[in-house]
């Protein structure tokens, strides 16, 4: 879960992230969904713990998810 984390912080945080995907050509609803899905998937297949610890160590993300 760490690396998914740091992963986060090197693009600035949930905000830069957001911003490198904008950027991407994604709009805000398409993130958010593609966030909802990968984190529903992530569920489905038996790693809800893990998911809701990335989700609580990154500020901001549950928002978003």
């Amino acid at each position: 879960t760490g690396r998914v984390a740091y992963a986060v912080l090197q693009f600035g945080g949930v905000m830069g992230l957001g911003s490198k995907l904008m950027g991407m050509g994604l709009d805000m609803g398409q993130i958010s969904s593609v966030s909802k899905e990968t984190v529903g998937f992530a569920r489905e297949q038996g790693a809800g713990d893990a998911v809701d610890d990335i989700i609580n160590s990154i500020p901001g993300l549950s928002q978003f998810v």
